[in-house]
Formats: structure tokens, sequence, C-alpha cells
């Protein structure tokens, strides 16, 4: 992962200056040698320039690079865009208790056999020393005024919600640093969550 500032945030697949062609040069070295020194069929590289990153998966006949993306812009909150499956949206709340924002996740989850909440899930993923996640305020299934669990008749879905303290956007990160720090956060929650809970999310 490597941080430039100084180029257009199309250099890796239009920029033919002396600049953009060494940085290609970089990729293509940096690539080469993780892959030669690890013996591995793939790589995942990022490239930041200024506010805008690509994601790279080198493997063993070239590249395929993503659209640039702005690390600074988007929404707090997250809506769901299907009306199909678990449809979780995201809001921000005040939390009574804590007296702090804090976020509310919205959504259905199958009603079947093994099929953990939210809240359950994160307990799982506390109890197995999962690092790097928000701390759970309050999770369940949603109960309607005459006590039966809210449901769907033809889908068998449950409406179950979280409360968790409040994760920042990605908007809200101030440099590049900051974005790597996240990403590889979210790498290690999978990473552990998978080797110690048997939970691959």
């Amino acid at each position: 992962m490597e941080e430039k500032v100084e180029m257009a945030n199309d250099f890796l697949r239009t920029g033919m200056t002396g600049v953009s062609i060494k940085y290609r040069g970089q990729q293509i070295d940096y690539a080469s040698q993780i892959m030669i020194l690890q013996h591995r069929s793939h790589v995942f590289p990022i490239s930041i320039v200024d506010h805008y990153a690509d994601l790279i998966r080198w493997y063993r006949a070239g590249a395929v690079v993503s659209e640039s993306f702005s690390y600074v812009d988007g929404p707090s909150n997250w809506l769901a865009l299907s009306i199909c499956g678990h449809e979780t949206c995201g809001y921000l709340a005040w939390g009574i208790a804590e007296k702090r924002l804090v976020f509310l996740k919205d959504g259905w989850r199958a009603d079947i056999e093994g099929s953990a909440s939210k809240a359950d899930m994160y307990a799982i993923l506390d109890e197995n020393q999962v690092p790097c996640l928000p701390a759970v305020c309050a999770g369940g299934d949603v109960f309607r005024s005459d006590g039966t669990v809210e449901s769907t008749v033809a889908q068998e879905y449950i409406r179950n919600r979280i409360v968790q303290h409040l994760a920042l956007p990605l908007r809200m990160v101030r440099n590049a640093k900051e974005l790597l720090i996240a990403i590889r956060n979210t790498l290690k929650v999978i990473k552990v969550a998978y080797y110690n809970a048997g939970i691959l999310h």
C-alpha cells in the first residue's frame, strides 16, 4: 500500500507521464516481489492518490483495477436498495442510556433453526476475542404490541435490530494512514472471526 499525492487518480489506466509510468513500474515490482517471496496466486494492493483509492488484484496473468473511489465521500446512513433478503438499513440514533450518538441496524434474519440474531453473533465474536468491533448497547428481535415477533409471512424472516457504539464512516478519515488502519482492522476481524469462532462473514 502506497500513497501518492502528486498525480491524477487515473494514472493506473491512462497516465503516460514519466511519473505515471514510474509508479506503475513500482506497483509491478511490489506485486512481483510479494508473489515470488510468498508464492501467492494473487495479491491485493491498494493505490491511494490524494483522496481517491483503487483496489488492485494482481495475479499471474496481469492485474485488474477497480474504479477509483473517494474514501472521504459518502453518507453517514445507509439504506438497503432491495426489498428481498435481509434488507439491513443503518441509522444514527440517540442512545438514551448512553447519552451519546449510537448506530442502529434494522434488518431481517431468516427464521430457521440455527439462525442467530446480530446481537447473539456479536456476543459469540466477543467471547472468541475478535478485536476491533463496536460495542453492543442492545439488540434482539423486534416484538409487536401484542407480544408476537414481527415477521414476514411468505419469506419467513424475523425483524431484528442492534444498537452499537458509533463507528465513523469512511468519509471521516483524514488521511491515507487512517484509511489503511481501517482496512487492516477489517481484515483482522475477518481473520480472527474465522479462526477463533469459525465464522466467515
